[in-house]
């Protein structure tokens, strides 16, 4: 088919070890879980607030979140 290359590997060298990767990545920010009230606030600000909704169905969703959805749901994980 086509042309194969071989390369040569350096196999002295040893992956890092997980404290070391730990260090590596240290500097890096961590990341917020998300719960679904974030993924909520996502669906109205950019569905809701931005999207071509019909004016009836941006707020009987609006309704529906703010008194069933959110108090139950919004501190847990999506992943629950």
């Amino acid at each position: 088919m086509g042309t194969q290359i071989t390369t040569a590997i350096d196999t002295s060298r040893k992956p890092p070890q997980a404290s070391e990767r730990l260090q590596i990545n240290s500097g890096l920010p961590l990341r917020e879980a998300v719960t679904f009230q974030g993924l909520l606030d996502r669906y109205v600000s950019e569905e809701i607030e931005l999207g071509e909704l019909a004016h009836t169905t941006k707020e009987v969703d609006r309704s529906r979140i703010n008194n069933h959805i959110s108090p139950k749901w919004g501190k847990c994980l999506p992943n629950q």
